[in-house]
């Protein structure tokens, strides 16, 4: 596994009401999102400003951290998540990796 140094993040809560842009925090190209365990379904999507996410977006599973990089900069400027219920709370960090 190589070294993730998280500079910049973000935590908010997904509805199932609201699927709001969020600019991602500055730090560098690679992603990692964190959930909260629970049991309702979160689902996340990449994109600009007007970026929404639905039920048919990428799942975030419960446990699991997800580590992504953004392959452009500039397509990829905001996420937006959203649930199939209830609510859950959702982290997204940025930073450079190390080799």
């Amino acid at each position: 596994m190589k070294s993730f140094f998280p500079v910049g993040s973000t935590t908010l809560t997904a509805t199932v009401t609201t699927s709001a842009a969020t600019i991602l925090p500055t730090g560098g190209p690679f992603i990692r999102i964190a959930r909260e365990t629970a049991a309702v379904r979160v689902f996340i999507a990449f994109g600009t400003a007007s970026v929404v996410a639905t039920t048919s977006s990428m799942e975030l599973v419960s446990g699991i951290v997800e580590e992504l990089q953004n392959p452009n900069t500039t397509a990829y400027t905001h996420f937006a998540v959203i649930t199939s219920s209830g609510t859950c709370g959702v982290n997204v960090s940025t930073g450079p990796r190390y080799e």
